[in-house]
């Protein structure tokens, strides 16, 4: 049953974004999307300074990944890799995601992700956001079973990732080619490469 939620959250997704992709002129690069991690467990513990340090465990080695502009694409890359790069960021990259575990869903900035590939786990430290308009964020256990992590891809984050891969000394970039669904018809299948 909590497949069959993801799945409609990603369909959600896709059917809000994509018609973004219509109004984006041509040449025009703005990127939105998300980096999906999908956890078998994790723990979300106060760092007692207004963070968190959020632990997404059996994550697996590959971060799907999800873009409607200026492509519509999906693909996946190493968890690893993508940490690495994140966290050579010279500035401290920040993403904002959101971190759905059962029933609660809850917004967060993220910083600083160290990948354990013998433990198949993700840390980051995370600050909780407010949601406008609420005077608190939701509750999170300081233990919890099964949790997606939906990143914000964005401009900022992707040019973020691409100081991070110079100062790292590996560049990634989007290539996409051309692929027909007969569900989506034709469409643009990405994938990042270093």
């Amino acid at each position: 049953m909590k497949t069959v939620v993801r799945l409609a959250i990603v369909v959600v997704m896709l059917v809000v974004m994509l018609p973004l992709a219509s109004v984006h002129a041509e040449g025009d690069e703005t990127y939105a999307g998300f980096f999906i991690q999908e956890a078998e467990s994790g723990t979300m513990i106060d760092n007692m300074d207004g963070t968190y340090t959020l632990t997404l465990e059996g994550v697996g080695e590959d971060t799907e990944w999800l873009v409607s502009t200026p492509y519509a694409g999906v693909g996946a890359v190493s968890t690893g890799e993508l940490a690495q790069i994140w966290a050579s960021h010279p500035d401290g990259l920040v993403a904002q995601a959101v971190l759905e575990i059962d029933d609660v869903v809850v917004s967060l900035s993220l910083t600083a992700p160290v990948f354990d590939a013998e433990n198949e786990s993700i840390s980051y430290t995370a600050t909780v956001v407010v949601p406008e308009g609420e005077k608190d964020a939701p509750e999170v256990a300081a233990e919890f079973e099964s949790a997606v992590l939906y990143i914000v891809t964005d401009d900022a984050l992707l040019d973020g990732l691409k100081v991070g891969a110079e100062n790292n000394e590996a560049r990634p970039t989007l290539q996409c080619t051309k692929i027909y669904s007969f569900l989506l018809g034709w469409q643009d299948n990405c994938k990042w490469v270093p």
